[in-house]
């Protein structure tokens, strides 16, 4: 059975070109470089023919990841164009750096998705933006793949991800597994995965125990990964997956990697 391509995540605070060597040591497919403080995209953009050189190189390629707390749903004007500007020098710098994907959260600051009136106007501003950055990044060669936050706070849930995936047309969806199950457990991720289905474009893998982000290796927390590729699987998924997994060092990236790549070639069907 064919597999997604599994990535491993960049370390903000190291150094690139080491981190690309060190992925394709551990044997990913491709490395998940982050784009926020301390380093921003300008910072990135001085080196950006380095990377691109090292990971032709290497043999492996990179997906980006802007900053998480960009709220790009403000009802802020001011605000929300600054951001996206910010996420469009983040697009042209993944375009630079050869690039697939640029993944962006939908996050959500304060109180506004509490209430109706300023929840519509939330996610209208996330489909303008969205779109706009998206369109940004198709020209420079890169998919725009929009995350999910935590649902603890029932700020952002599955429909609205449905919403998103209808609406902003040159884009995908980011799956991260760890948000989804916070709060709310493994029922959830199904019904993520099966309501967003085939514009799912990217996923984050990660582990936790359904109160924080712990970012812990497979196996470690409460998430049914059994269930969670048996139901990819199911919808054929093929595409990239991220290892989150800030425990454990080296070790927790490759015993992941070994677990899911065993489960996806397991022919049992959840």
């Amino acid at each position: 059975m064919d597999m997604p391509h599994f990535g491993y995540n960049f370390d903000p605070f190291e150094k690139p070109l080491p981190e690309i060597r060190k992925a394709k040591k551990l044997g990913a497919d491709y490395i998940e470089i982050y784009v926020s403080p301390p380093p921003i995209a300008s910072d990135f953009s001085k080196n950006a023919l380095k990377i691109r050189k090292a990971l032709e190189k290497s043999g492996i390629y990179a997906t980006l990841h802007m900053a998480y707390w960009a709220d790009l749903g403000t009802e802020i004007e001011h605000v929300r164009k600054a951001w996206i500007e910010e996420a469009k020098r983040s697009a042209t710098l993944a375009g630079d750096m050869g690039a697939r994907k640029m993944v962006a959260h939908a996050r959500v600051q304060g109180m506004s998705m509490l209430f109706p009136k300023s929840r519509k106007e939330v996610m209208k501003n996330f489909v303008e933006s969205f779109s706009e950055i998206a369109e940004h990044a198709h020209r420079h060669g890169v998919r725009l793949v929009i995350e999910n936050e935590p649902f603890a706070e029932k700020r952002m849930l599955v429909k609205d991800f449905v919403y998103l995936a209808k609406r902003v047309k040159k884009a995908g969806i980011t799956l991260d597994t760890g948000h989804a199950y916070i709060g709310n457990g493994n029922d959830t991720v199904k019904d993520f995965i099966r309501r967003v289905g085939g514009r799912i474009e990217h996923c984050h893998f990660s582990d936790n125990h359904g109160t924080d982000d712990e970012h812990l290796p497979i196996g470690m927390g409460d998430l049914n990964y059994d269930m969670i590729v048996s139901e990819l699987k199911r919808i054929r998924y093929k595409r990239t997956i991220t290892l989150e997994i800030f425990q454990g060092g080296d070790k927790g990236f490759t015993s992941s990697l070994k677990k899911l790549k065993g489960l996806w070639q397991s022919e049992r069907r959840g």
